[in-house]
This record gives structure tokens, C-alpha cells and sequence, in this order.
């Protein structure tokens, strides 16, 4: 027929004997040869680990020097945040550190305010010592990304009520109100003496705690105290006070502060709190409150926000 091929002629017997069907060979040669490569890449890679294990093991690990090691490394009160929360005994708040006189670069001279003074001369001098305040702690606090805007001030004579629903009357010098971001101020207090009329410190270390309060709810540490508890309200009170001693080192010079006027508010302290009853009542004692004020103060060195920290202190050092 015209399709059939001719017929193939037999293989010898010799080559039917030394070669296998066709098509295997191949498939024998490739997987040797694929399982040769995966060998000597192994032996290859197995002799790099083996240099680098060796090189590893001669040469000096990194110390210190090179890389920090993990976890705070410095004191509290440093540039290094030791504090990262926002609650009222972790706060980053408590990393800022103040300098002595550090208020020369950022506030105007206040001068010594002398107690019985004009209504004029009183509200001048409460308006530049909180506008110093605030231009002191404006930059230390943006640092952590928390502003802080001008609170509204109030000057009254007899009294006055306030956006917290209370009244504050003549007797009470200062107050703030979280819940309208206003401080007040007593103008009958500082015009008639009294508490208040033997120390030239007295405006600023008023001024300083009102605006204290200003500082604990802007960064959140007094918004989540409970207002009923006693205890905690010295915590907030002596805080406040605490942060008063900072200003008052922060603004020795600018102010006229002598280290006698520093006994004269220590003085002050026996008269506002002299009958306040260790452990009772929204204030401290005296001795609590003066020990607080100087952690502030510094004795005229840096001071630190984080000596400040009442909500971490023992329950004695807040009677």
C-alpha cells in the first residue's frame, strides 16, 4: 500500500544489550544531574555559615558604645521620657524639667507685687504672672503635643459663681474651674491683707497654683480624680502647690524672690493650713504643704515636674 513505511531493520543484539529503551536515559541523567546542583548549593551554603559562624565568633559583639540597650536608662526628671502615659501618676508631664530663672528668656520683669496694693496693681500683676506661666510652660508641653490656650480670667470683689456651679466668694482668693477653663480671683482677699499680707511672694505663688490646677487638667491628670475623695483632692492641692515652688525658682530673678520671702511663704502655709487635721479635708497639712513647695522650689536648682508627682507619693507624705 502507499502508507506502509519499509520495515525497520533488527538492532544488532550488542546495542539492545548496552542501551535502555529509549527516553530513559535522559530522565536518569537529568535527575543526577539536578540532584548534583542541590548537592554542591548545599555544600556551598553550609561552608558560608560556617565562615560567618566563625567570623561571628572572632570578632567583638557590639557593646553599649554602639547600640543603647533597651529600656530607660536615666533618672527621672531627664530628657529621656520616663513617662509616656497621660493618668494622674504616669504622665508625660512628669519628664519636663525647669531650669533656675528660666523665665528670663521668656517672661517680662514682674517685680515684687506688695500686698495691699490697688485693685489696679493686683490685676496687673496676676495677669502677667499667668501670661509668664504660660509662656514658660507653652514649649515644654508642646513637646508632647499638648497645647495650651489662654484661660479666661475673672477678678471679683464679693463674689461670684463659677461655671463648676459653686460660688467663690471673697474669702477665697483663687479658684479654678475645669468646667469653663476659668480662674479666679478674689480682689477683696489680696486688698485686705490678711492671710496673705506678710509675703511679697504671695500673687505669684497663688497665681502659680491657680494656674496649676490649669496645667493637671490640661494634661489630663486631674480629669479622671474623683472629686469626693479627700485624699485625692490633697494629692491634686499639693501638687499644685508643688508646681507653685517650680515657678517660683523658674522666676527668681523676674520676680524679686529673696530666700526670706521663701520662710515668709513657708510662714503663709502655717496660717492658710494651721488647722487643717493630718489626714482630713481637701488640703494638706502645713508641714505636707511646705515640703511639697520646696520639692518644687529646688532650693534654687532645677526643678522637675516629676518631684511633683503626689499621685505616686505614700499616703503619709499627703496628710
Amino acid at each position: 500500500m502507499a502508507n506502509q513505511q519499509p520495515p525497520v531493520p533488527p538492532t544488532p543484539p550488542q546495542r539492545v544489550v548496552q542501551q535502555p529503551p529509549p527516553g530513559r536515559p535522559r530522565r536518569t541523567i537529568l535527575i543526577v544531574s539536578v540532584v548534583a546542583v542541590v548537592a554542591v548549593a548545599l555544600v556551598a551554603v553550609g561552608a558560608i555559615l560556617v565562615v560567618r559562624s566563625r567570623s561571628a565568633s572572632s570578632t567583638p559583639s557590639a557593646t553599649d558604645s554602639s547600640i543603647p540597650p533597651a529600656g530607660p536608662t536615666t533618672s527621672v526628671g531627664s530628657p529621656f521620657p520616663s513617662y509616656n502615659g497621660n493618668g494622674a501618676d504616669d504622665n508625660v508631664f512628669y519628664n519636663i524639667s525647669v531650669d533656675h530663672d528660666a523665665t528670663k528668656s521668656a517672661c517680662p520683669k514682674l517685680g515684687v507685687y506688695r500686698p495691699g496694693g490697688s485693685d489696679e496693681a493686683i490685676k496687673a500683676g496676676i495677669t502677667a504672672t499667668l501670661a509668664c506661666l504660660r509662656a514658660l510652660n507653652t514649649p515644654l508641653l508642646a513637646e508632647y503635643e499638648i497645647e495650651l490656650p489662654e484661660p479666661k480670667l475673672v477678678f471679683y470683689s464679693d463674689s461670684v459663681n463659677t461655671g463648676c456651679g459653686d460660688t467663690a466668694t471673697a474669702a477665697n482668693i483663687g479658684e479654678y474651674c475645669s468646667k469653663d477653663q476659668t480662674i479666679y480671683f478674689s480682689l477683696a482677699a489680696f486688698r485686705a491683707g490678711g492671710k496673705v499680707s506678710k509675703n511679697p511672694l504671695s500673687i505669684y505663688v497663688f497665681a502659680a497654683h491657680e494656674f496649676g490646677h490649669y496645667l493637671q487638667y490640661m494634661t489630663n491628670i486631674s480629669r479622671g480624680v474623683a472629686e469626693d475623695a479627700t485624699a485625692e483632692s490633697r494629692r491634686v492641692e499639693l501638687q499644685a502647690t508643688c508646681t507653685a515652688g517650680v515657678f517660683v525658682n523658674a522666676s527668681w530673678t523676674q520676680s524679686g524672690a529673696t530666700a526670706a520671702m521663701i520662710t515668709q511663704t513657708h510662714q503663709m502655709f502655717d496660717v492658710l493650713y494651721g488647722d487643717n487635721a493630718p489626714g482630713q479635708g481637701d488640703y494638706g497639712t502645713p508641714e505636707t504643704t511646705t515640703t511639697w513647695f520646696d520639692a518644687g522650689y529646688a532650693d534654687g536648682g532645677t526643678s522637675s515636674y516629676a518631684d511633683c508627682n503626689t499621685f505616686a507619693a505614700p499616703l503619709g507624705e499627703v496628710r
